[in-house]
This record gives C-alpha cells, sequence and structure tokens, in this order.
C-alpha cells in the first residue's frame, strides 16, 4: 500500500488538510484550486497550484484573498462563447467564467459571474421591474443556495430563478449542491447531474439529472435517478469521456459516505470511496428532457 504524502498545507507549515478542486488541462499545464482549511470551518489559505509532472504533486501555491470568488473550483469545462474560449464552473451550475489561458486564470482579474446581484448583494432590477442577468466582473456570485435565501426574505420571486429546480414528478423545489454541467451529444442539450441539499431521504445523498439548453440556465425540471437513504453521494461528476452509445449511457461518479448523513453505522470496507453509476437516457422515464425547453 503507498504512503500518502503531506498535504501543500502540511509543507507550508500548518496543520489541516489540502482540498483540489477545478482541475483543468490549459495548453499542456495542469492548474487548479487549492483551499487549505485546518477544519470546516476555519480557512488557513486558498489560491491556484499548478500540476510538476517531475514531482507528481501539485505545488507553484499562488494565495489569493480570503473572500476572493476568483478562482477555479468545482467541475470546470472549455466553452466557446461571443468567438472566445472561457473557462466555466461553478459548484454544480456554472456561474463563473475567466478567458481559457494561464495567464487570466492565474492573474485573478478577468472572472466574471453571471449573476443579478450587484457587488453590495443588492438584485439589479431593469427598467421591466426584472431582475438582470448578466456576466459580470464587479457582481456578486449567486447559486442556487443564494437564490433559496433570496426567495425566502423576497427578493427574487421563485419564477425569477435560473439555478433552482422543479422536481419534474411533484413540481416541488429542489436545491442542488455540488454536481456537473456537461454537453450531451444524444440529447442535444446540456446535462447537468447534481446531489440535491437537505432532502428528506438524506442530506446529501439524492443524484438528480436535468436537461438544459444554456450551461447557466435556467435550469428548470429535474428527475432524481438515485437516492442513498440517510447516506451521502455528494460531488457528483458526469464523465463524458465514458459515455457510450453516442451519448445515450452515461457515467457519474460520486463520493459515497456517511458523513453529513446522520448515520452512525458505515458501510462495511467500502465507506468514503468513489461509487459510479451507469444511466440510461433513452429509459422512458426521462421521456420529458428530449421535449421542447421553454425560453
Amino acid at each position: 500500500m503507498g504512503k500518502a504524502r503531506p498535504s501543500l498545507a502540511e509543507t507550508a507549515g500548518n496543520k489541516g488538510v489540502t482540498w483540489i478542486s477545478g482541475v483543468i488541462n490549459i495548453g499542456g499545464s495542469i492548474v487548479a484550486y487549492a483551499n487549505h482549511r485546518q477544519s470546516l470551518e476555519r480557512l488557513l489559505a486558498h489560491g491556484f497550484v499548478r500540476w510538476n509532472p517531475v514531482t507528481k504533486m501539485f505545488g507553484d501555491f499562488q494565495a489569493i484573498p480570503e473572500t476572493s470568488w476568483r478562482h477555479l473550483d468545482g467541475h470546470p469545462f472549455v466553452h466557446r462563447q461571443s468567438q472566445m474560449d472561457y473557462v466555466l464552473f461553478g459548484h454544480a451550475i456554472p456561474n463563473v467564467r475567466v478567458p481559457a489561458d494561464l495567464k487570466s486564470i492565474r492573474s485573478g482579474q478577468f472572472y466574471e459571474t453571471f449573476t443579478c446581484l450587484l457587488s453590495n448583494g443588492a438584485v439589479d432590477i431593469d427598467e421591466a421591474g426584472e431582475p438582470s442577468w448578466r456576466w459580470r466582473r464587479d457582481g456578486t456570485p449567486i447559486d442556487a443556495e443564494r437564490e433559496a435565501a433570496l426567495v425566502k426574505s423576497g427578493s427574487l420571486k421563485r419564477e425569477q430563478c435560473r439555478y433552482l429546480l422543479t422536481e419534474h414528478a411533484t413540481k416541488r423545489t429542489v436545491t442542488p449542491h455540488r454536481g456537473s454541467v456537461r454537453w450531451n451529444a444524444y440529447l442535444r442539450r446540456w446535462l447537468l447531474v447534481f446531489t440535491a441539499i437537505h432532502e428528506r431521504e438524506s442530506v446529501l445523498g439524492e443524484l438528480f439529472i436535468a436537461a438544459g439548453k444554456s450551461p447557466t440556465g435556467p435550469w428548470s425540471d429535474c428527475i432524481k435517478v438515485a437516492t442513498h437513504t440517510k447516506y451521502s453521494f455528494y460531488n457528483p461528476l458526469h464523465h463524458e469521456w465514458l459515455d457510450q452509445k453516442g451519448g445515450k449511457l452515461i457515467t457519474i461518479e460520486g463520493t459515497y459516505t456517511n458523513t453529513f448523513s446522520g448515520n452512525s453505522v458505515p458501510t462495511p470496507q467500502y465507506d468514503y470511496n468513489q461509487l459510479t453509476y451507469i444511466v440510461d437516457l433513452g429509459d422512458a422515464r426521462l421521456a420529458y428532457m428530449e421535449s421542447p425547453i421553454s425560453s
């Protein structure tokens, strides 16, 4: 059995753990976001890292301000918009973009967020009285959980949201936590896979999918494809490179654990492992995703 290497936090003289996310290959260089934490509550440092093929470790750490959102995260992908290649990413639905080059990624100056919130967190209302959604460098990022809070406070109406989803069968609101968005050749749509948060069956164990015409939404109906009662299946990722039959069969990976679940009995010899599902998008129960998508 191999020996675990020290984390970036340990090599910097700090105790704790380092989480790596937002990993992407740009021009032959693998870059990512490093999040050094003493605990879930306490951040030690965060910033950019680069993969060193000689040492086979992430290094070249470049710290950024503690409250900055201008960094890679989630499961990014390159997408061409307005005749320019951008890296798009978010915790589930992509709500941040940056030009797809190393200088822009590491400088922290060219990040934009797709939002209706101004820099002070207030909703930007247009002349028609509707939230003004657009890419902004000086805006405040918004995701499904923040949308839910704004709906609760009355600052947004449910129908004005882009990231909160509706379960197709029950018409109830579903809040994405973590996940990924990838283009699907079979549906000819963007495909969102995500774990919902605070579901009745589990806090972070219910896996949903949805189809949309744009990676930034607005997203609407979703359907549950896997359940983990009182267990967790978090941070799922659709591995599009494993797609079969022209994208009809997709593979979804997630972390299977009793952590965050309230379940004191972990699955013997399998807790905190990666679990994969193959989903057949041609299943009759998913037929609604092939119907016309409203604007």
